[in-house]
C-alpha cells in the first residue's frame, strides 16, 4: 500500500494515507512496548508502517496530535518544544533494547537471521528519516548512537554498547538489510560527511559503504578526537592499543588472527583501494610449498 511512500514522487501517497498516521503514532508512543523484546506486534507492524511515510508528513501529523503528545515529552525536557527529541530518544531506546535481546552474543553474523534482519532494519530506516528531517532529533540520536569517549578505549566495533553493535552491523553478511540501514543511519548522523564518518566509525568499518556509494576517499593518516590521537582505521585511542604478543597466543588464537587478517586484506582488495598480494595467502602458499617439498623428500627416502 505504501511501498513507494518514501520517494520524492510519493508526496500525494503520503497525504492520501495521512489519516492512518495518527493511530500509528499513538500506538508507538502511547501504548507500552512489550518486554524484554519491544519489536513485536503490534509495535513492529506500526514501525513498518511508519517507515513508509516521509518525515514532513510525520512531523505534520505529530504536531497536530499535540493535545496528547505534549503530555509525553513536556515533563522530560523543557527545551524539547515540539517533542522531536522525545521521538528520537524513545525509538533509540527501543532499538538498543531490541538488539541486545535479539543478538545476545553481540555478533550479528552469529545470532543474525532473516527474521532478525527484517525486525531491526525498519526501525533504523525510521531513525534515518528523523535524522535527515530534524536537527534536534539528529543531535539526540548522535549523542546515543555514535561512539563515546569510553568506547574508544578499544576498537569502536568491539563491546556491547549501542554504537559498537551498529558498527558491527555495517560489515554484517547475515543481515544485509540491517547492514545497509545502519550504514545510512550513522552516515546521516555524521552529516553525510565522509571524513567525519570515518573519524567516528573507523576507516576500516566505513570503507565498504563509502565505496558502494561511490565516495572516493584515501585512507586517513591519523585523526584526533578532542585531544587524543585516534587510530583512523579502528577508531581506538592510540595509547590504548595493545599489539598481540605471538608468544602468549595459543595456536587457535594465531589461526583466528591469521583468518581475520586474510579476510581484511581480501575485502580491501575488492574495493580497489589496494592492489597487493595478500600476505596471509602468500604465507599459506609458501608454507604449503615447503610441506610438499618435505613430503617429496620423505617419499624419496
Amino acid at each position: 500500500m505504501l511501498v513507494g511512500a518514501r520517494s520524492e514522487d510519493a508526496i500525494d501517497t503520503n497525504q492520501a494515507f495521512k489519516e492512518c498516521l495518527a493511530p500509528i503514532l499513538r500506538l508507538i508512543f502511547h501504548v507500552p512496548f512489550a518486554e524484554p523484546q519491544p519489536l513485536v506486534p503490534p509495535h513492529s507492524q506500526a514501525i513498518h508502517a511508519l517507515m513508509q511515510f516521509q518525515y514532513t508528513t510525520i512531523a505534520q501529523v505529530w504536531s497536530e496530535q499535540s493535545e496528547w503528545t505534549r503530555q509525553l515529552y513536556s515533563k522530560e525536557d523543557a527545551d524539547d518544544e515540539h517533542g522531536y527529541k522525545y521521538m528520537a530518544n524513545t525509538l533509540v531506546s527501543v532499538l538498543d533494547q531490541s538488539i541486545h535481546v535479539l543478538i545476545p552474543s553481540g555478533d550479528p553474523d552469529h545470532d543474525g537471521s532473516q527474521s532478525v534482519d527484517a525486525t531491526i532494519a525498519p526501525l533504523l530506516l525510521v531513525l534515518v528519516s528523523l535524522a535527515e528531517g530534524n536537527e534536534a532529533s539528529k543531535k539526540a540520536m548522535a549523542k546515543q548512537m555514535l561512539p563515546k569517549e569510553k568506547d574508544r578505549l578499544k576498537p569502536v566495533n568491539e563491546g556491547f554498547s549501542l554504537s559498537a553493535y551498529l558498527i558491527r552491523f555495517m560489515t554484517s553478511t547475515m543481515m544485509p538489510q540491517t547492514r545497509d540501514a545502519a550504514c545510512e543511519t550513522l552516515f546521516a548522523l555524521c552529516d553525510k560527511d565522509a571524513s567525519k564518518f570515518t573519524q567516528q566509525v573507523g576507516y576500516g568499518n566505513a570503507v565498504g559503504f563509502l565505496v558502494n556509494k561511490g565516495v572516493a576517499m584515501e585512507p586517513p593518516q591519523g585523526s584526533h578526537h578532542h585531544t587524543e590521537d585516534v587510530n583512523p582505521i579502528t577508531g581506538q585511542y592510540v595509547k590504548e592499543e595493545k599489539l598481540p604478543d605471538l608468544k602468549d597466543m595459543t595456536d587457535e588464537e594465531k589461526e583466528r588472527e591469521a583468518e581475520r587478517l586474510f579476510v581484511l586484506f581480501e575485502r580491501l582488495k575488492k574495493t580497489g583501494i589496494i592492489d597487493v598480494e595478500n600476505p596471509i595467502a602468500k604465507a599459506m602458499q609458501e608454507s604449503q610449498g615447503r610441506f610438499e617439498e618435505i613430503q617429496s623428500d620423505s617419499d624419496s627416502d
